[in-house]
């Protein structure tokens, strides 16, 4: 297959500045990338006709199992074959990898195992399984959580996700926002046990991602080499200092989940915009939006995340809104956040993030030009192509 006559990002394509290109697949890869050659397109090829092509779409923050029931083998198998189903929806906008930040009873992994051997169709997806808390987290969000303390407990604990088939581990190293409720508390573990966890990762070739709210746990967590810092809510400069002078340290902003309804996309969740209108929730958001414009001017890297789950995912373009309207982002840096930066966030830059000879063809199509106005990826892409199939085709 060859996807004719398509307009390039040169900063997420290999720096290849032809007017228009022909992205020529096969076996699952980009085989090439070469000028248009102006012929008409054969039998099974697709003219983009101009359209911009870009890489897949990363979202490294979802929940693809938002219910938090109990352990047992009925809620499983209900849990299982309800998910199942809903993960195409990634697909219509134009994301072709996820990372499932912590589910219950480790489903994602199953989910994500699904996927792979093409019994349903959704996005790739990278799981940490459950995810390891301290005792402040025993009886929230039942079935998320592995709950561990002490250095011994954690390593356990990191080792057990990992022979359960996680890619990475999460961690909570503050309370949920729903706890927190706009305040800025103390890190939940002790750096020795975030370290313990850091080293276990390290020797499966994989990193920890924190959920880090508060200035204090952000802090923590980077100073013990965890690489993913999410959600990243109350920085401070010494944050900025830590993202921007340690090597594999990044940030992963949430803000989608968060934003109240736009009334055109169809999603609607009155209890959910109750929650997050809230006094304490409005000045956290307000606060936190202005120090984000301080780091992205400092340098810190950010990768895209939205807390979501296919239920809600029609809020995925906010993630791009927020980050340019509030937060004082360019339009190219939210493009190369979505696609290569978060690849190399999730350890996948040499595979996807890129259009890219060799690498894999996760690509969308889409109208208008996002590295000029970010936009254009709030609306349902053109042509999505995963693994080298065209998955989506709205022509």
């Amino acid at each position: 297959m060859t996807l004719k006559n398509c307009r390039l990002v040169p900063e997420i394509s290999d720096n290849v500045d032809f007017s228009l290109a022909d992205i020529m697949i096969s076996d699952g890869k980009i085989a090439a990338v070469r000028p248009a050659s102006g012929a008409p397109a054969g039998e099974g090829d697709i003219d983009c006709a101009g359209r911009t092509v870009i890489p897949g779409l990363l979202d490294l923050h979802v929940h693809l199992v938002p219910e938090p029931e109990r352990d047992s083998v009925d809620s499983a198998f209900r849990l299982y074959h309800r998910c199942a189903p809903t993960l195409g929806t990634f697909l219509d906008y134009g994301v072709t990898t996820v990372r499932d930040c912590g589910s219950t009873m480790r489903l994602a992994c199953y989910l994500r195992d699904g996927v792979d051997k093409g019994l349903f169709e959704g996005p790739r997806i990278l799981s940490s399984g459950h995810i390891i808390s301290p005792e402040a987290m025993r009886g929230a969000e039942g079935g998320i959580h592995t709950i561990a303390n002490g250095p011994d407990e954690v390593m356990k604990a990191a080792r057990r996700e990992f022979a359960n088939g996680a890619d990475f581990i999460k961690i909570y190293a503050t309370q949920s926002m729903s706890q927190v409720r706009g305040q800025d508390p103390r890190c939940i573990f002790d750096p020795e046990e975030i370290a313990a966890m850091v080293a276990v990762a390290k020797g499966h070739n994989s990193y920890v991602a924190a959920h880090a709210h508060s200035t204090d746990a952000i802090n923590a967590c980077l100073r013990q080499g965890v690489r993913s810092i999410e959600h990243a809510t109350y920085m401070d400069e010494e944050s900025v200092r830590l993202l921007t002078t340690l090597p594999d340290a990044y940030a992963v902003l949430t803000h989608a989940c968060s934003e109240p309804y736009h009334g055109e996309d169809g999603y609607n969740d009155p209890q959910e915009l109750a929650f997050w209108t809230q006094p304490g929730m409005l000045e956290s958001k307000k606060r936190c939006r202005a120090q984000e414009n301080r780091a992205y001017q400092a340098g810190v890297r950010f990768g895209i995340g939205t807390d979501l789950h296919p239920g809600n995912f029609a809020k995925y373009p906010y993630e791009f809104r927020i980050r340019k309207e509030a937060c004082g982002m360019a339009d190219l840096d939210i493009l190369i956040q979505a696609t290569r930066l978060s690849a190399d966030i999730a350890l996948l830059g040499d595979v996807i993030g890129q259009v890219r000879e060799g690498f894999a063809a996760d690509l969308i199509a889409v109208d208008g030009k996002p590295d000029e106005d970010i936009h254009a990826l709030c609306s349902k892409p053109f042509l999505v192509v995963k693994a080298g199939k065209a998955v989506r085709n709205w022509a």
